[in-house]
Parts: C-alpha cells; sequence; structure tokens
C-alpha cells in the first residue's frame, strides 16, 4: 500500500480498504459463458454531469458492485463541487482497476500452469497494481489540497469584503476575441 503523509492512503483505515465490494470473485469469472462485449453501466454515482465517464466492466463484473464502490467513496468524500466530484470518480475507478487486477492475478496463479510468461504476466500486473495505487494516493493528496486551497481562497474574499466594504465586484476581463483559421 503507498504511504500519504506517514498514513497509508491519506489516513484511510485498512478496513475501509477491506470492505470495498470486489465485482465478482475469480472462480465465478472462469465459469461466466457470456459473450465477451464490452459492457458499460448507467451508474447513478457516475453523475451525467460529470467529466469522468462510467468505466468498462467486463461481462463477468458486477455493475451494481461499482455503483456500491462509487456511494461508499463518495459517503467517505463528500464531493462538494465539480473538481471534488472528478476526483472521487477518478479514484473509485482506480480503486475498481486495482481490485480487477488483484483477481487477474489470483486467476493466472491458478490456471497459468506450465505457461512459461506466468512470471511475466504477474511481473506486470503487480506493476499495473503500485502504479494504480500510487495514482490513488496522489488523487487523495490532490482532493485534500483544493480542499484547503478552497479555504484560502474563502478567507481571501472575506477578508477583502471586509476591508473594501464598498467596492465594487469587477468582474474578471473577457478574452480577446479570436479569427476563425
Amino acid at each position: 500500500m503507498v504511504e500519504v503523509e506517514g498514513q497509508t492512503l491519506a489516513g484511510l483505515p485498512f478496513s475501509f480498504w477491506k470492505g470495498l465490494p470486489m465485482p465478482q470473485t475469480p472462480s465465478d469469472a472462469v465459469r461466466t459463458t457470456k459473450a465477451a462485449k464490452p459492457h458499460i453501466p448507467k451508474l447513478g454515482s457516475f453523475r451525467q454531469n460529470s467529466p469522468i465517464a462510467a468505466p468498462y466492466l467486463r461481462p463477468e463484473e458486477n455493475p451494481r458492485a461499482l455503483a456500491a464502490m462509487a456511494h461508499i467513496f463518495r459517503r467517505e468524500f463528500q464531493p462538494a463541487n465539480a473538481e471534488d466530484e472528478a476526483l472521487v470518480n477518478v479514484m473509485t475507478y482506480i480503486q475498481w482497476r486495482i481490485q480487477r487486477f488483484k483477481r487477474d492475478q489470483i486467476l493466472i496463479e491458478e490456471h497459468g500452469g506450465d505457461n512459461p510468461d506466468q512470471a511475466i504476466a504477474l511481473e506486470c500486473s503487480a506493476q499495473a497494481i503500485t502504479s494504480l495505487e500510487q495514482m490513488g494516493a496522489w488523487a487523495i493528496t490532490t482532493l485534500l489540497y483544493l480542499r484547503r486551497l478552497q479555504i484560502i481562497d474563502t478567507a481571501e474574499a472575506m477578508e477583502d469584503k471586509a476591508l473594501n466594504p464598498d467596492a465594487a465586484h469587477i468582474p474578471a476581463p473577457l478574452p480577446p476575441e479570436t479569427k476563425p483559421n
């Protein structure tokens, strides 16, 4: 697990990560007989106005499990604006991918047998998990940093208003017009 500020993933308890729903067990995935076509769920937790689209799901993955995970992340981080919302969606998707790679590792170990590429596949999967964990830590750190900046911005605006109560709001200048090519 990646450490952030001396704690695992910005201080979230291990029980939080352990309690996230797994899409499906590896043995169930092996028994799946569905045709291998992409499944893109309609998830209420990945909101319509979000810049992050709902992720691709494999045929054996349960969209309700992803929706439940998104709900847990949303409840834990309580996004207050579009930036928070996008980061929470990214964190959800990263955790989903980590769990997917962990299931893949189990499948490779169980069914790799005498395949000479088994060790390489496991190494690639482990590297992907490590990279995703780092990305998840960065997303959490970014979310916490943006929240601190919002507090500073609010305090600055309040101070400005207190020091200049009669000052009218001056709108930002409009960008210069561009001509089409």
